[in-house]
């Protein structure tokens, strides 16, 4: 328990400005006020610091003793009064109130005592029994236990509990999915709220080059002018902000919640996390777990301040640097508990238990029962590729560097397997570079084609664009709304019947008459494509269709000055729009009905792309103007090739590149400093102990002494201009298949005469192996099986 002493001078606050903090059960303190007496903090720093639940008695000067108060909100706030904006204030409950105000000895000498001129100073443990027979007794007629027990009960009545998270946590999933809910629960916070939210904000300092915090603090100083918030009043005060950047800052920022959550949550947050940090390391005491796992929690404020509807935490073991590949013991709270194992990488709950309230003691069962299951989960190999992940989500672009042999490939895969919970996937492409390859290999390039008997050159999109593609389209439906989405999905639907109309008339007619002079005379899966008197056709996209159709355009001029429409529907607009018009036009009624059913939001999915041997290939020249697009994810770049009138490319954030290069070719050098700054290099090196032979491993040894010493310093065998950790021969020529000792033994035979021998000649030959090794090597040549 700690009580402190706080004074509300009568030179400072006169009856009328005392009543009126008490009656709305504040207390001030300048924080600039000075030490005292045995504190080396100021008293003003010990005032904003004090915790939830410290005890404190207010005297007015050394006139009297008015009553006893326990904070219950550690968030301050600038004064409330006139005059004395500067100040700072805390909130309370009021626990006794004097009855003797002046009962006390005047003649008191105490730094703590109501006769010395110190504001908000401390009572030390040591004196409490002092403070008990000179002011707690006879002004309050109250003893130190009766104190005590007072706190207690304060506390127990606003300390939230985990069942109570639980509703909390309900509430939020309905702000999430109900933004008149959520306007009218930010619209109905009171004043002492709103400028305690504030304070916050004004302690962040310049917040000009911070467009979102900068947007909630002008909606913030709006709400306490009495200006109600609005979806227009976010999209006014986005649009004033917005001119002071160059690139849309608010492209992922459309949903009211990931901006007004905040204002809701602020009151609960600090409690919240102590609470469930103070219940997990429960946990883990519990079950004897302390010194062998860690844990990860996410609530409400998710990453990037972007807002969660969930509550969850998972403890693993601590041989991972994340929890991302360990298996869990994990809990979330979404509409209600559910906790279990979990495994990260097949994504699947084990023993899973539901319930609305929780038990305690049933939770601690359900995970003792797994809890042989995370102190076995030690493996270094995935606790490795997890260490590897946190670096490719940081960076989005990570080089496996190392000599020949070592697995490179084998981890990127691994890697991409771990980030999609599979490898088969469409969100998955595998590439190697060589030095032929080209930009118009790589991004996007026109191709040749035969139409009509005329050969027609168009760009399309190569492996790195067109995966990009599907990666942005995945983040941008994320980003959306459910209204929207829902929205935009109906119009599909219904243009994919139009498109089907369309068909029709092509197979009867030929074509379908966009004028007299132009005609659709393809339909394809996500365009139709239409020509005239000139030779070549063009494509017209659906998405252009439908984007025009969301935003209720409907002459050409609107759709000339729609954000987001192609370059080609700028140009072809006269074109676009008719088209659009005959599908207003046929699904008129349709379209003026009120789209009420809501579809699920698509999960956010990770999109990987390895280039092995990525150094073999002219990086600059491959990549182009995507050197820039690399390091600044979901910014459009200009390629010098456009796609249906379109010469944009954005690389998402959502898309992660890993590329592996053997540190033994000379290639390496050409990678140029722009590059090697946009990429995270981490070294894969030769490890025996994945060796699966005791023949293997003797023989990787006599190998690896022709490159480095025990000391891990170069041999005196490797050329000086050559480090060992770029050379060494990796552990992969030396794992064998499971089989017979006979079969291991015919097979690491086949592999030193055919794969590892012809490699140490060829270092001989090339001058990374010295001529002195070739007696070593001989004798490796005669190794005894």
């Amino acid at each position: 328990m700690r009580i402190y002493k706080l004074s509300l001078g009568t030179d400072f606050f006169d009856d009328a400005k005392y009543n009126l903090l008490k009656t709305k059960l504040l207390v001030s303190v300048h924080p600039n006020t000075k030490p005292k007496g045995q504190s080396k903090q100021s008293q003003g720093s010990s005032f904003l610091e004090a915790k939830k639940g410290d005890l404190f008695y207010i005297c007015r000067s050394n006139q009297s003793v008015e009553f006893i108060g326990m904070f219950v909100d550690e968030r301050p706030l600038y004064s409330t009064l006139k005059g004395h904006e500067d100040w700072t204030e805390r909130s309370y409950e009021l626990l006794f109130d004097a009855k003797h105000p002046r009962g006390y000895d005047p003649k008191l000498s105490k730094w703590w005592s109501p006769d010395d001129n110190s504001t908000f100073i401390q009572i030390p443990q040591s004196e409490f029994k002092s403070f008990e027979e000179s002011i707690l007794k006879p002004v309050f007629e109250v003893s130190l236990k009766e104190l005590n027990n007072a706190q207690h009960g304060m506390l127990e009545n606003t300390t939230i509990k985990i069942n109570e998270y639980a509703s909390l946590q309900q509430k939020f999933s309905i702000y999430k999915n109900d933004t008149k809910q959520l306007l009218d629960s930010v619209n109905a916070l009171n004043q002492i709220e709103l400028l305690k939210i504030q304070y916050t904000y004004k302690q962040r300092g310049e917040i000009s080059h911070q467009p979102v915090v900068l947007l909630r603090s002008r909606l913030l100083e709006k709400r306490i002018e009495g200006i109600k918030i609005t979806e227009a009043l976010i999209n006014t005060t986005k649009e004033e902000i917005a001119t002071g950047f160059e690139k849309n800052v608010f492209h992922v920022w459309k949903d009211p919640f990931r901006i007004l959550y905040t204002f809701l949550y602020d009151r609960y947050k600090k409690e919240l996390v102590d609470f469930f940090n103070g219940f997990i390391l429960g946990i883990q005491n519990e079950l004897d777990l302390q010194d062998y796992t860690e844990f990860n929690f996410v609530h409400i404020d998710g990453a990037q301040n972007q807002g969660h509807d969930s509550i969850w935490f998972a403890i693993y073991n601590k041989t991972y640097s994340t929890h991302k590949l360990a298996k869990q013991l994990h809990l979330v709270i979404k509409d209600g508990f559910e906790y279990g194992l979990y495994d990260e990488i097949t994504k699947k709950r084990d023993q899973l238990h539901k319930s609305n309230q929780l038990d305690y003691t049933h939770l601690i069962e359900v995970f003792k029962n797994h809890k042989e299951k995370i102190l076995n989960d030690n493996s270094m190999e995935k606790a490795r590729i997890g260490a590897y992940l946190d670096i490719l989500e940081h960076k989005k672009q990570i080089i496996l560097q190392g000599p020949p042999g070592t697995g490179k490939t084998y981890t990127a895969k691994k890697m991409a397997r771990q980030m999609l919970g599979h490898e088969d996937s469409e969100q998955l492409k595998i590439i190697q570079f060589h030095p032929s390859y080209s930009y118009e290999d790589f991004v996007r390039g026109i191709s040749a084609k035969s139409e009509g008997g005329n050969i027609i050159y168009e760009s399309e999109n190569k492996l790195l664009a067109s995966l990009a593609e599907d990666a942005l389209n995945n983040l941008n439906a994320v980003n959306k709304d459910v209204e929207e989405l829902s929205r935009e999905r109906e119009i599909e639907i219904l243009l994919a019947q139009f498109s089907e109309k369309v068909q029709d008339e092509i197979d009867e007619n030929g074509s379908y008459k966009i004028t007299d002079a132009v005609s659709i005379i393809i339909v394809e899966e996500d365009a139709f494509r239409y020509t005239g008197e000139w030779k070549t056709s063009q494509r017209m996209k659906f998405k252009d269709l439908v984007l025009a159709q969301l935003n209720g355009v409907n002459t050409r001029q609107g759709l000339k000055k729609l954000p987001g429409i192609s370059g080609l529907a700028r140009q072809h607009s006269s074109y676009f729009i008719k088209v659009l018009n005959q599908f207003q036009k046929v699904f008129q009624a349709e379209l003026k009905k009120t789209f009420n059913k809501k579809i699920e939001k698509p999960e956010l999915k990770n999109y990987v792309l390895i280039i092995d041997e990525i150094n073999r290939a002219n990086l600059p020249s491959v990549l182009g103007e995507l050197i820039y697009a690399l390091e600044y994810r979901n910014e459009a770049v200009e390629s010098m090739y456009a796609l249906d009138g379109d010469n944009s490319i954005t690389i998402p954030e959502n898309l992660y590149i890993i590329g592996t290069m053997n540190t033994a070719d000379r290639s390496v050098g050409h990678i140029d400093y722009a590059i090697k700054r946009r990429f995270a290099f981490v070294d894969i090196l030769p490890n025996a102990d994945v060796i699966n032979n005791e023949k293997s491993k003797e023989l990787f040894q006599k190998v690896a002494a022709l490159f480095v010493k025990d000391e891990k310093v170069n041999s005196d065998f490797l050329a000086p201009d050559f480090d060992y950790k770029d050379v060494q021969l990796g552990h992969s020529y030396f794992i064998l298949q499971e089989g017979t000792e006979e079969d291991q033994q015919k097979e690491l035979k086949l592999r030193l005469k055919y794969e590892i021998l012809p490699i140490l000649n060829e270092y001989v030959k090339d001058g990374l192996l010295l001529e002195t090794a070739k007696e070593e090597i001989q004798k490796i040549a005669n190794f005894e099986f």
